[in-house]
């Protein structure tokens, strides 16, 4: 049974009681940042047209602009995104509308994925 506990800037301090007497644990916490991403992209562009993106990063150690129609990725930052950025993108040659995907991770390994769409006119 859980009675109580601190949290101190980097460690938890835990106490429990039971039959057998009082335990006490200290236990150290790393707490990541949650990683986030935002783009600005826009809704239509025109088939061929090179377009840029700009991005803005928090707590993000991996980057990548995957579009629906080339390997490999249009923007790729394998490590240390800036917090803010650009990438430019060319659009597809064909009209209709595209998916393009961005994945990153954050401390800790977290994989995130965010994207968005363009029609191509």
């Amino acid at each position: 049974m859980l009675l109580g506990g601190s949290v101190d800037v980097d460690e938890i301090v835990l106490t429990a009681k039971g039959p057998g007497g009082e335990a006490v644990e200290v236990v150290p916490v790393t707490v990541h940042p949650i990683a986030h991403v935002s783009v600005s992209a826009p809704s239509t562009v025109a088939a061929n047209q090179t377009f840029e993106i700009p991005f803005w990063t928090r707590g993000v150690t991996k980057l990548q602009v995957i579009s629906p129609l080339t390997l490999p990725p249009v923007c790729n930052y394998p490590s240390d995104p800036p917090a803010e950025g650009t990438c430019q993108i060319t659009a597809p040659s064909f009209p209709g509308y595209y998916q393009f995907t961005i994945g990153y991770e954050g401390p800790g390994g977290q994989r995130n994925a965010t994207g968005f769409a363009i029609y191509v006119e």
